[in-house]
């Protein structure tokens, strides 16, 4: 129950704070259908006196058949913690020491700087971010951004550094596309592991927006807002 409630609530359920950045897992603010949550929960609490077998997946057609492979829970039921144990860790929080995710609150406050020349097709504005190892969108200082000033009808370019080692995306577009990954209605890229990215993009005149990584699991704490000035 403990566990079915941590990937269905999130963090504010271990941590007992209601801004904790721990994802919820559960879809639709998750990347896993009740099932999935299901089968995750049965394999985390498996005995190690519980032995499975499964088909591993083979990726190419026509390939050599896969091999069996037997496993068995690694949860001891008599375990008990020593004398002394190491205790849980605190809750996890932002490198700032913030609690909370990425943004995206709808509010218009904006981190980055104010504009001062809106850019052009021919010349966009150029706005560096940078994608982290800790599931955070900052800017090129290391400071959490949390939204974007950007003016009606300007081009702007979006200079995407990842530095996490491992895959971000980046997409522009409204909230309810960028939670549930409909990349047909965003402006972006798609998963990429290092260097950077650029996305070249004409505000519109209108309407809420945000950008994000859109990863399973990123978007709670990867996502920031447009803030449109006229």
């Amino acid at each position: 129950t403990y566990i079915t409630t941590v990937l269905t609530v999130g963090g504010r359920y271990v941590c007992g704070d209601p801004n904790s950045i721990m994802p919820v897992w559960l879809q639709p603010g998750g990347p896993l259908n009740y099932r999935q949550v299901e089968e995750l929960v049965a394999w985390l609490t498996a005995s190690k006196d519980t032995t499975f077998t499964y088909l591993p997946a083979t990726s190419e057609l026509g390939g050599p058949a896969p091999t069996p492979v037997t496993v068995s829970g690694w949860r001891d039921p008599g375990f008990s913690p020593p004398p002394g144990a190491s205790p849980p860790p605190a809750c996890w929080r932002n490198p700032s020491g913030t609690i909370g995710g990425g943004g995206g609150g709808g509010g218009t406050q904006a981190s980055a700087a104010p504009i001062t020349s809106p850019g052009t097709a021919a010349s966009p504005r150029v706005i560096p971010l940078v994608e982290t190892a800790t599931i955070t969108i900052t800017d090129a200082s290391g400071n959490p951004v949390t939204a974007v000033p950007v003016k009606a009808g300007e081009t702007v370019e979006f200079d995407v550094d990842n530095k996490a080692g491992f895959a971000h995306n980046f997409y522009i577009g409204a909230a309810s596309d960028l939670q549930s990954a409909n990349t047909a209605n965003l402006k972006g890229v798609p998963e990429f592991t290092s260097g950077v990215q650029k996305v070249t993009y004409t505000v519109p005149t209108t309407g809420t927006l945000q950008f994000a990584c859109i990863v399973p699991g990123h978007y709670q704490t990867m996502h920031a807002d447009l803030v449109i000035q006229p």
